[in-house]
């Protein structure tokens, strides 16, 4: 079962997000200049972001997958 959480992501979760970086690529570039950030800040700035979104839209994505497999499930006591 624990491979398909990685498959399910990369054939459902990814495709969406990847359509979603043009505009988070945008809304980081205008961040960046109202911060008045050089190139070095931005691209921290950036890859900070991005490591932030990976790494909780994959949590999240798991946790609801989990909690939508839950609610699926049998239902005991009834």
């Amino acid at each position: 079962m624990d491979d398909f959480y990685p498959w399910l992501f990369d054939h459902y979760a990814l495709p969406q997000l990847t359509a979603l970086d043009k505009s988070g690529q945008d809304a980081a570039a205008a961040v960046a200049a109202e911060l008045s950030l050089d190139e070095d800040g931005r691209i921290r700035m950036v890859d900070f972001a991005d490591g932030l979104r990976l790494q909780w839209g994959t949590e999240a994505f798991a946790l609801g997958v989990r909690l939508g497999l839950a609610l699926y499930g049998p239902r005991g006591g009834v």
